[in-house]
């Protein structure tokens, strides 16, 4: 134990190596025994040795030339799709196995945040940026992506985005709900086509009149058919909402 808490600095791959260097002079010592080691040390090896082996299986350096900010994964025509938002305002389309398809060329400030739903015919993308701008794309087969709308009324940065539905066996979501700083708004989605027209503001769900920085909404997540949306916040308030 005193040799792996003088190792502390040495990242976690090499503190896996000593506790388990440990556990096995403990178990084969005739001086250590196995009840030696402590609980704690024990709990250590197991839970270090569970991240050693979390190394992904798949690496690249992707087409930004910045951080990644945002990420999100659906399929299209039994393949998966990775979609990747950086701090040069880009967003890259990958394969599953992160082989670039398309780049779409920034448009409004780094990519902050990124939600996708797949749909019988292809793919729904929708990105927020720090400039307050939402975008809404299509993605069907090895088309480049196809811009539908954009919004700029949100009066803060779009750090959340989450596609919503009421109903239950729905293919297709009605609602896009996005969050800009404290201010979160629900836009309704046309089911019927996909014309490129910015839609009205269903309804501002959540939005002070005097920019409170303690509000500020982080997170957005939506629960289908039960019709919740819960946001959390810097101040730590998780908040629902009966969509």
């Amino acid at each position: 134990r005193g040799a792996a808490a003088r190792f502390g600095g040495g990242g976690t791959i090499a503190r896996f190596a000593v506790l388990r260097g440990i556990q096995a002079a403990a178990l084969h010592s005739s001086v250590f025994t196995a009840s030696a080691i402590s609980s704690r040390a024990q709990a250590e090896i197991a839970m270090l040795a569970i991240v050693a082996q979390a190394t992904p299986s798949t690496v690249v350096q992707a087409a930004h030339t910045g951080s990644i900010l945002a990420v999100s994964a659906s399929h299209l025509g039994g393949r998966a799709l990775i979609a990747s938002g950086g701090h040069d305002g880009t967003i890259a389309i990958h394969d599953g196995d992160l082989r670039p398809l398309h780049l779409v060329p920034a448009f409004g400030g780094a990519i902050f945040s990124l939600t996708t739903h797949a749909l019988p015919d292809g793919v729904l993308l929708a990105a927020g940026t720090h400039s307050r701008v939402v975008r809404l794309y299509k993605l069907a087969d090895d088309a480049e992506p196809l811009e539908l709308w954009t919004s700029r009324q949100h009066t803060g940065w779009v750090r959340a985005l989450t596609f919503a539905t009421r109903r239950s066996a729905a293919t297709r979501p009605d609602r896009l709900v996005s969050i800009g700083c404290n201010r979160l708004l629900s836009w309704g989605l046309d089911a019927s086509n996909d014309d490129a027209r910015e839609p009205e503001i269903e309804h501002a769900l959540y939005e002070d009149e005097i920019c409170v920085r303690s509000h500020d909404i982080f997170s957005l997540a939506h629960g289908g058919a039960a019709e919740a949306l819960a946001a959390g916040s810097v101040d730590g308030a998780l908040r629902r909402w009966s969509t």
